[in-house]
């Protein structure tokens, strides 16, 4: 009986502290500080396992029944942890900027290996030279893939098993033994903060609105102005986790539900994705949308816009989307164009310069390149790249938009017969992915199907039911589902 309620008592304390983990292992979580740590001392009685478990939502259960197992109540867990810096836009979420492995037993965190991600590529064998995407090549001049570029998948499994195999080869820790890998994008931190609220280190006062920009700085250049040499330039994070973890846990009871509703909108958003070698674990992780896959099968048609961004400092933070997807009937088959607007808010800075970025349109297998157009000049055929993957044919153009401006690149293809046939017979189904790390892309569509439309769900504004065409205005804060009967 005793030692049922030890594990009682663990499982609860956990439970508590496991948006810490699920949410806050990112690499602004994994300092030093958390080593000593022991989840199982959080809580300790009867009363308060109550409490959690009448205040937690119904949504948020999902969280509950995973916690065993990510917090190695099971077995103990060993996790490569990826900091995305979404600021600098990758396929897979962000440039991984820096990464930790640590081991977590029956909830204590114990730190395994953690550091910048170029000490990890700077010790690749020489002998070891997997050759880069070519667009990678030409505008990053580098002669081999490295580890921080290896989330070239806008797929988080595949990019990970892609980055397991860097991380083994450049000679990472414990890489026989990964059991979870986890991306976390900086939005998690600013979000985080919106509960705790303001924190101030070395009279620097961080906010949400201003802790990535300010951590950013100090990490870059404000490391002089306190009189830390480079080698040293990272050490302001220490006092800052100290602060943000004495913060967190002195309002974890009350702020419990605040912390597993972020973990889930972080989860929905893909702000934080998570990938197991394990097969019956990635198919739990997958059964709970926690994966960051692309949908390799979709219903009917597909919609997806990733952006790389290459040489462009940390400019994604300036950059607006705003995506039109079109449909039109011509002469029986069905067109389609897939537009980005993008604009840029920013100026010249120490972290803003001109956009540069690999964009691509991942559509359905079958479809069939038209043409091109950058601010509605077309684009000679031989200038656009092309390919297959995830079961998906992409098409792709390196552009830049410099700040202050604004610029639209399009693509225009016929879509599959398939669909054209599922349109014909009544139906019309549309998957549109978010990538994983972007914020709040803007999704217009403007589908004309020459039939009518009987019912629509999501439902258009009142004022344009009842023709053949189809109006929405959303976001792609989230995957989103589209269907459509005749």
């Amino acid at each position: 009986m005793k030692s049922d309620t030890k594990h009682k008592i663990a499982f609860w304390s956990t439970i508590i502290a496991g948006v810490l983990v699920l949410l806050a292992i990112s690499a602004f979580f994994i300092h030093r500080w958390t080593t000593n740590i022991n989840l199982n001392d959080v809580v300790q009685n009867k009363v308060v396992q109550k409490q959690i478990k009448k205040r937690v939502n119904p949504q948020n259960r999902f969280l509950l029944s995973l916690a065993p197992t990510f917090l190695g109540f099971d077995e103990p867990k060993t996790y490569l942890l990826l900091f995305l810096n979404n600021t600098e836009l990758r396929p897979g979420g962000g440039f991984i900027g820096s990464y930790a492995t640590l081991k977590v037993s029956k909830g204590k965190i114990n730190i395994i290996s953690q550091q910048g991600v170029e000490k990890l590529d700077s010790q690749t064998p020489k002998d070891w030279r997997p050759k880069p995407p070519d667009i990678l090549k030409e505008e990053l001049k580098v002669d081999r893939w490295y580890f921080r570029d290896s989330n070239w998948s806008p797929d988080f499994a595949k990019s990970s098993n892609k980055g397991l195999k860097f991380y083994k080869n450049e000679g990472g820790a414990k890489s026989e033994d990964i059991d979870f890998v986890v991306g976390i994008t900086t939005t998690v931190l600013e979000e985080l903060l919106k509960i705790v609220g303001p924190i101030e280190v070395e009279s620097i006062e961080f906010s949400d609105s201003n802790v990535i920009k300010k951590l950013q700085y100090q990490v870059h250049y404000g490391f002089k102005e306190r009189g830390q040499s480079f080698r040293n330039r990272k050490q302001i994070m220490k006092p800052f986790l100290k602060k943000l973890s004495q913060k967190v846990q002195s309002g974890l009871l009350q702020n419990y539900q605040n912390y597993l509703d972020l973990a889930r909108e972080m989860f929905k958003e893909k702000h934080v994705v998570i990938y197991s070698p394990q097969q019956k674990t990635q198919q739990t992780i997958e059964a709970n949308n926690l994966g960051g896959r692309v949908v390799e099968k979709p219903v009917g048609d597909y919609l997806m816009w990733v952006d790389a961004n290459l040489a462009a400092l940390k400019t994604d933070h300036a950059i607006e989307r705003n995506m039109t997807y079109q449909i039109r009937k011509k002469d029986g088959d069905y067109i389609a164009t897939a537009k980005m607007k993008y604009n840029h808010t920013g100026n010249f800075d120490w972290r803003t310069s001109r956009y540069r970025t690999f964009a691509r349109v991942y559509t359905p297998t079958g479809t069939e390149f038209i043409s091109a157009k950058l601010e509605n000049k077309e684009i000679n055929k031989e200038g656009i790249q092309m390919g297959e993957e995830l079961n998906k044919k992409w098409f792709g153009k390196f552009t830049q938009i410099e700040p202050q401006q604004s610029k639209t690149l399009s693509f225009t293809y016929k879509l599959p017969d398939r669909i054209a046939q599922d349109i014909k017979n009544g139906s019309y189904n549309l998957v549109a992915q978010k990538q994983i790390g972007t914020l709040k892309p803007q999704l217009t569509l403007e589908l004309y199907f020459g039939k009518n439309i009987t019912n629509a769900n999501p439902a258009e504004l009142e004022k344009y039911w009842g023709d053949s065409k189809y109006n929405l205005k959303t976001n792609l804060k989230q995957d989103r589902k589209f269907k459509l009967t005749f």
